[in-house]
């Protein structure tokens, strides 16, 4: 019963991280697009969502 709860409560997390990946996903795209108007360093962006996004789902 409890090893149940646990797997879900895990599920609704991952459920809300990939929510969470999907918005920073339209984030970065507009981060990525502001960053070509202002020429800041796009690998560092996308260095940063995937830590993030790692940190999310395995963290």
């Amino acid at each position: 019963m409890n090893k149940n709860h646990d797997v879900v409560v895990r599920n609704q997390e991952k459920g809300l991280c990939y929510l969470a990946l999907n918005l920073l996903i339209v984030l970065i795209s507009t981060l990525l697009s502001i960053a070509s108007l202002i020429k800041l360093p796009t690998a560092y962006l996308i260095a940063l969502h995937l830590y993030s996004l790692n940190q999310c789902l395995y963290g």
